[in-house]
């Protein structure tokens, strides 16, 4: 659902959590574990950022904040039944979700799509999106949404700068 922010309150995360199937629906996260996820998903699109705008300046200090962050999250290596190994989560609450999380960003990276993971680049949205285009230039989560705005934006501020300059020749005469 677009438009929801599952972390703004430890209920509305542990519904999430328990529609996707951790069953938490009834648990109370700690006001430090909400602070945590909530550093856990800036971090990462601070990360996912440079994937849309290139190098992002922030960048050292968030991997280090996220190495802090996952350093608690336990995860083990098992096979699958057609004997592929895989990163597995060794919880089924909310180190369950992180550790997910995580073993999902290692498959990304090794199915070669980490860099198609971006966030958009509309600075008033900053939602995490994946970039299906054929050469990887894909800027916004959506383009009849945050697309055409920031096109919009872009148009006005030209034709408000030519309006200006005319008014400005006019009023050299």
């Amino acid at each position: 659902m677009r438009n929801v922010d599952h972390l703004a309150s430890s209920r509305s995360f542990a519904e999430w959590l328990d529609e996707l199937g951790y069953g938490l629906a009834d648990a109370a996260l700690e006001p430090e574990e909400l602070e945590r996820l909530l550093r856990l998903r800036e971090t990462l699109r601070t990360i996912l950022v440079a994937h849309t705008r290139g190098t992002a300046p922030q960048m050292e200090s968030a991997i280090a904040e996220l190495n802090r962050i996952l350093d608690r999250v336990p995860l083990h290596v098992s096979f699958s039944s057609a004997g592929q190994p895989q990163l597995a989560p060794r919880s089924a609450n909310l180190k369950g979700f992180e550790e997910r999380l995580v073993a999902g960003a290692v498959w990304a990276v090794h199915a070669g799509i980490w860099e198609r993971l971006k966030v958009c680049a509309n600075k008033d949205c900053g939602w995490a999106f994946y970039d299906r285009s054929k050469n990887r230039s894909g800027s916004w989560c959506d383009m009849d949404m945050c697309g055409s705005r920031a096109k919009m934006r872009s148009y006005r501020q030209r034709q408000s700068s030519s309006a200006a300059q005319i008014r400005g020749h006019v009023g050299d005469n």
